[in-house]
């Protein structure tokens, strides 16, 4: 009886953690926060029966997980705010211990070419809708190109902020690059357009980060990869590019989008001197930057996620870190499976470091970046769904 339990549970934790992932397109944060409590933490709670012997058959891994959750959550006591601060954190933590077990659930079912063609349905679908809204709406391409556009901005739906928008539609043209090598041409046709649509709708976010972490993966993806494809995807691309900034103003907008100030260097140089007067054990999870950027103007965090957890956690927080990434990383790309979930990895990680917060929080753009990819990447090296192998994952 419990047996069958836990097997509804992981079923129910599996779909759940999809639907999750599908929401990230169309709903705004706090209503993906609903979705993420009642279709993967609910079940995911009734999953703990089975930690223990998740952790016997991975113990490394899972131990600097429960370690980097552990050691931020206890530096809370020393932030100043540490009743409240401490709540939070335990808060998070259980919460992304939640979602470890539902990506867990969702690797022994999906195999990542399964994950990267959902990612790329999703995408395509989230793609036609804020095309379609953006044309409804009757078009004002100069009012477009102007401002930042978001999902929520487009079409009314989904989140409101610029840079989170660039970054799952991102994702979606890193998963549709992915797939492109060896299918039928109508496929390849398929992906293309939605690499091309979905590359103008990241345009319009003006979001440089993203863009900037985006070429610099896909570039990668095509010099690991060396597909004909790759080359050919990228030389249409510069040729595409070539030709819309010699015939539209697109480029004086995207140079003065460039050449605008962001205050990055300053946050990151004042970040680092918090991180030098709390070198060992840091300034502890809940502690406010309050960084000042412009006279009686600060920000509240680093803007770059690695470095935050430096600043929350001193080196030894950031030791954790690092024995994360390193445990959870190094069996995956000795095996070469589930590449697409590392390169997400990267993608997220170069997002993050120019506009990310503290890695342990609740549902949010940092999980969509980090802990999502991460936890689905080192699952996928211990199941192996039954399926079709896809050509992809073989090049």
């Amino acid at each position: 009886m419990r047996e069958n339990a836990v097997d509804i549970a992981r079923r129910w934790a599996a779909a759940g953690f999809v639907v999750f992932l599908a929401c990230s397109f169309f709903l705004e944060s706090s209503r993906q926060k609903t979705v993420f409590y009642m279709l993967v933490a609910v079940p995911s709670l009734l999953l703990f029966v089975r930690f223990g012997s998740l952790l016997r058959a991975n113990t490394r891994p899972l131990v600097t997980v429960l370690a980097f959750l552990a050691y931020f959550s206890l530096s809370s006591l020393w932030s100043g705010e540490a009743a409240e601060s401490l709540e939070d954190a335990l808060k998070f933590s259980l919460s992304i211990l939640c979602l470890m077990l539902g990506a867990e659930a969702a690797s022994s079912r999906f195999s990542p070419d399964t994950m990267a063609r959902f990612i790329v349905w999703i995408g395509s679908a989230a793609a036609c809708f804020y095309t379609l809204m953006i044309l409804w709406k009757g078009p004002d391409f100069v009012a477009l190109l102007a401002s930042r556009s978001s999902f929520q901005s487009l079409g009314g739906w989904g989140v409101s902020n610029p840079i989170s928008s660039a970054i799952y539609l991102g994702v979606v043209v890193l998963a549709a690059w992915w797939l492109l090598p060896n299918k039928p041409r109508h496929i390849q046709f398929g992906l293309v357009l939605l690499i091309a649509v979905s590359a103008v709708l990241v345009f319009l976010t003006k979001s440089r980060g993203p863009m900037l972490a985006l070429f610099a993966t896909l570039l990668l993806l095509s010099f690991c990869r060396r597909s004909r494809e790759d080359v050919l995807l990228l030389a249409f691309g510069c040729l595409a590019a070539l030709a819309i900034i010699l015939t539209t103003d697109v480029f004086s907008i995207a140079m003065q989008r460039a050449t605008a100030p962001n205050y990055r260097l300053e946050i990151w140089g004042q970040a680092l001197e918090q991180v030098r007067y709390s070198l060992f054990f840091g300034q502890g999870f809940g502690h406010n930057a309050n960084i000042e950027i412009l006279p009686n103007v600060s920000v509240t965090h680093s803007h770059a996620s690695v470095l935050e957890v430096f600043r929350v956690g001193g080196l030894v927080g950031g030791g954790v870190f690092l024995s994360v990434l390193f445990y959870l990383t190094k069996d995956s790309i000795s095996s070469r499976r589930g590449m697409f979930f590392l390169l997400w990895l990267i993608f997220g990680l170069l997002c993050l470091s120019t506009n990310g917060r503290m890695l342990l929080g609740r549902p949010s753009i940092e999980w969509f970046c980090f802990w999502i990819p991460l936890f689905l990447l080192y699952f996928s090296t211990r199941h192996h769904p039954v399926e079709m192998p896809s050509d992809a994952s073989h090049r």
